[in-house]
């Protein structure tokens, strides 16, 4: 489970037992059921599975940084986007799409439209992450807010170094995740295509 839900889920469970506890009658079914529900729920959004990146991929391969379905492949000035919609039922734990240093975390506040609008790129919320990756140059990735996803963590500090399918931070609720990699590589993904991070491979070498 993830860190940020450990709070949350200490008070919907108290509530909930409460509920149970001391309410009378119908009333109890009806909080209590609720707020069961409730626990359920932000329990399996607060769920962070482990996740081993495959064995053998070369160097140069880009995993992707969330869980969800893939909204956009596009190039631009040389550049590979590749963009990555999470519904509320994703896990929504991110992670280092490759091995390397920090360099950059910019919080740009902004709107909170639904992250499938393609607009939610350059209007809403957003944290963005670039990396210098051996090999492969510069990689950035973007949290995006949605329009339930009002917060957006990080657990990392410029100057840190990552390794590729780490841990780093989490958009709570459903959000999107935007990456923006260099020339040199190609997608092995398209849109629809459902992915997962820090397993599924996003981008390799090669002209695309």
């Amino acid at each position: 489970m993830a860190r940020p839900g450990y709070l949350r889920l200490a008070i919907l469970a108290l509530a909930a037992a409460l509920a149970w506890w001391w309410l009378p009658g119908g009333v109890r079914f009806a909080v209590g059921g609720l707020l069961t529900l409730v626990f359920l729920l932000v329990l399996q959004f607060y769920r962070d599975p482990r996740r081993t990146p495959p064995a053998g991929l070369p160097a140069q391969a880009v995993l992707s940084p969330a869980d969800g379905r893939v909204v956009d492949v596009s190039r631009t000035n040389d550049q590979l986007h590749i963009s990555i919609f999470l519904s509320p039922i994703d896990v929504h734990v991110n992670r280092a799409p490759v091995s390397g240093r920090v360099v950059e975390l910019v919080h740009t506040p902004g709107r909170f439209l639904p992250a499938y609008d393609a607009r939610a790129s350059v209007e809403n919320e957003r944290v963005r992450l670039s990396m210098d990756a051996p090999g492969l140059g510069r990689i950035t990735c973007v949290q995006v807010a949605g329009l339930v996803a009002r917060r957006i963590e990080n657990w990392i500090e410029v100057g840190q170094t990552l390794s590729r399918g780490e841990r780093y931070g989490m958009i709570h609720f459903g959000s999107r995740v935007d990456l923006t990699l260099p020339s040199g590589l190609s997608a092995r993904v398209q849109r629809g295509d459902r992915v997962k991070a820090g397993v599924s491979v996003l981008a390799g070498p090669g002209a695309g």
